[in-house]
Order: C-alpha cells, then structure tokens, then sequence
C-alpha cells in the first residue's frame, strides 16, 4: 500500500528527488575544485558530465508512477470538464450590419 501513500505524498517525492541531484550535481563540483579547477569551470563540468537534470528527474518519477492509471485520470478529467461544458439551446446570433 505503499503506492498509494506516494501517489498523496507526490510534491514531497519531486522536491526529495530535485534536492537529491542537487546534492550529487554539489559534490561532483567539490570533487572537480580539490582537483584544482575554479568553481564556474567545475560547474559546467559537473553538469556536463551529469547530463541533462530535467531528464534524469523523469526518469526518477517514471519509476515510481503508474502511466497508464494516471494519464486515464488525466484523460478522464478532460472529458468530464468538455462533458460538462454549458450547451446552447440555439446557435449565437450574427452581430446586424447597418448596411446589411
């Protein structure tokens, strides 16, 4: 059951998971400045060899989440907000041109 304590506890997994790259993106910069390198040249080294933060944070969360159950929510949403979209019982009136 734990599934469904993380589906409610969400914003704090993606917070734990953006802190712990974080944190891994701090040390690597540390390592490179020990070795001698100056900080702005050790943070694009470190980024660069970390590759791209974004992807590696959605691959984290795909671990964790169920695609096909919460894009069905998703998809569910959206038809239920068009569903209940306020119908018109005749179509709009076209605005009376003067020299019409």
């Amino acid at each position: 059951m734990t599934w469904i304590r993380n589906v409610f506890r969400r914003r704090a997994l993606e917070r734990d998971l953006a802190e712990e790259i974080r944190q891994h993106l701090d040390e690597k910069v540390d390592d490179l400045m020990l070795q001698g390198i100056s900080r702005d040249e050790a943070t694009r080294r470190a980024r660069r060899e970390f590759g791209n933060s974004t992807l590696v944070e959605e691959q984290g969360r795909d671990v964790w989440r169920w695609p096909f159950v919460e894009d069905g929510m998703v998809d569910l949403r959206m038809r239920s907000g068009i569903c209940a979209a306020p119908r018109r019982s005749r179509p709009p009136r076209s605005p009376r041109w003067p020299w019409a």
